[in-house]
């Protein structure tokens, strides 16, 4: 399926983020820390709603092929926004974020989010733990129409390879 290159340019935000990492992968200047922040602020933004046009490609991209979201923001359309946002507490760890290690996430849907409606999204570190040389990131996305309560919840689980892990002996 093509995508038409209007498209493209709702993509600022992701591609910007991209580029971030890119550059910090390939100098990274500025990562000192050896610890973690003790805690992690809370990242609140409101965006714009996705486009009619951007929300019915990716429709038809994802397979649905029927009226299901014409009124309605489909709900794992969440990966459209999530990652400049969750990339902001991840670039405050001491962690190189171009070895991130996507470990998957879970979705919680409660409520239905209206086209066209202001999306407030808020992104929260839930726990930071390090062992056997790798460290796992859980971050929770809240997504709710502005004028709404929590619609949507997201878990994001990643990981990063902080040094050489102790392998366990084999058993028979």
């Amino acid at each position: 399926m093509k995508t038409p290159a209007k498209l493209l340019l709702e993509q600022g935000p992701m591609l910007k983020t991209l580029g971030r990492i890119a550059v910090k992968t390939a100098i990274p200047i500025g990562k000192t820390a050896t610890e973690n922040p003790k805690s992690f602020p809370v990242v609140c933004q409101v965006l714009e709603s996705p486009s009619k046009e951007l929300i019915t490609h990716y429709s038809k991209w994802a397979g649905v092929t029927d009226s299901k979201y014409d009124k309605d923001l489909p709900p794992h359309m969440f990966t459209q926004f999530a990652l400049p946002i969750c990339a902001k507490q991840i670039e405050m760890t001491r962690y190189n974020i171009g070895g991130i290690i996507n470990q998957g996430c879970g979705m919680k849907i409660y409520d239905k989010i209206p086209r066209g409606q202001p999306l407030q999204v808020t992104s929260k570190v839930i726990n930071i733990e390090e062992n056997n040389g790798r460290a796992r990131l859980h971050q929770r996305l809240d997504i709710s129409a502005k004028s709404g309560t929590k619609a949507i919840e997201v878990d994001f689980y990643t990981a990063f390879i902080i040094g050489k892990g102790v392998k366990k002996k084999q058993t028979e």
